[in-house]
């Protein structure tokens, strides 16, 4: 902020206070996104990841059961059962085949995986881009 009235008068230099201000705000930004972002999305990334394991098993063993217990229809003097296995199994095996391809869980666990990738190659830039700014600063001064 401008002083109204200062005691010397001498060059302004607002850049450089904006400069700092920025580096400051983004060293914030990469430290949520380490804190934050990229752990949250690689939770979720594991949470769908297992999902779409558990359905990938489940849906094809459901729908073997369903083949195996209509298989056995009228075999048996337990024609209930069979029937009942068969029907249930291949309902539960048809649900399960529903939300795993109509839900495109795989998706889901590569745009959780493809988002943290992002923010982490968000944090890397960053961070190189101080480090780059630090060697000029030593250059400048001859320090290097």
């Amino acid at each position: 902020m401008l002083d109204k009235f200062p005691k010397a008068v001498e060059p302004t230099m607002w850049w450089l206070q904006q400069s700092k201000l920025r580096e400051e705000e983004m060293k914030q930004i990469v430290a949520v996104l380490k804190r934050k972002d990229t752990e949250e999305y690689l939770r979720l990334g594991k949470i769908a990841l297992k999902v779409n394991r558990v359905f990938a098993i489940s849906g094809p063993l459901l729908t073997g059961l369903a083949a195996v217990g209509s298989a056995f229809v009228g075999c048996s003097s337990h024609e209930t059962w069979d029937v009942l296995l068969g029907v249930t199994a291949g309902a539960l095996a048809s649900v399960i085949n529903t939300l795993e391809h109509g839900g495109q869980v795989g998706m889901v666990f590569e745009m959780y995986r493809s988002t943290a990738g992002f923010f982490r190659c968000m944090e890397e830039s960053i961070e190189s881009t101080f480090k780059e700014k630090d060697v000029e600063k030593e250059r400048k001064w001859g320090i290097a």
